[in-house]
């Protein structure tokens, strides 16, 4: 069964996050720091978030957003007071770490592309992968921003992960641009809000 997360959920998102992408960058900075990161992703009103749930738990989830700088501004305004201290500890631990929260905190994807709809982030349990749920959770999102008017929205790759980058171009996605983050390089596809391919 799919369905729409809320605030409530980000206890079960940011585990599965760490869980099923441990090697990515923002499960590296602990449950706690994902937890809060979560409820404030999923409070944001452009925010749009579904939930694989199997056994009445959520293992696995997309969530997107149709409006990602709004989305950032708005986390880094309202919110910067409950990240500071979490953060802090990680920079005293390992001080290269200061850039990547930065490169996190301005992440912006304006410079290459008009559209403002992005997917955030799909993650699965490692036993539901290529079952085809990633695919569907996908047309739950295309759904509403078709809804809204919104036609296309972009996603990143690590350049690296190739069942992630043949997952996207499976879905129509087109390759867009490249760019670096975290010291890895991504691709940036754009898809359309249809069904069918670009």
């Amino acid at each position: 069964m799919i369905r729409r997360l809320t605030s409530t959920d980000a206890s079960e998102i940011a585990s599965l996050h760490i869980r099923s992408l441990p090697r990515d960058f923002l499960p590296s900075l602990g449950y706690k720091f994902n937890r809060i990161l979560y409820e404030n992703i999923l409070q944001h009103t452009s925010t749009q978030a579904y939930g694989y749930i199997q056994r009445g738990r959520i293992a696995g989830c997309l969530v997107g957003v149709s409006d990602t700088n709004s989305l950032f501004k708005k986390i880094i305004l309202g919110s910067w007071y409950k990240f500071i201290p979490l953060l802090i500890e990680k920079i005293l631990r390992k001080p290269a770490v200061a850039i990547h929260i930065f490169e996190t905190a301005f992440y912006s994807k304006s410079s290459y592309h008009q559209t403002k709809a992005e997917l955030l982030i799909i993650c699965l349990n490692s036993p539901l992968r290529r079952k085809g749920i990633g695919r569907k959770l996908v047309s739950y999102f295309k759904i509403h921003l078709k809804q809204h008017g919104i036609k296309s929205f972009i996603v990143s790759a690590y350049t690296h992960n190739i069942p992630a980058n043949k997952f996207y171009v499976s879905l129509g996605g087109k390759l867009i641009n490249t760019f670096i983050m975290y010291n890895k390089l991504w691709n940036v596809y754009e898809l359309t809000a249809n069904n069918g391919k670009k």
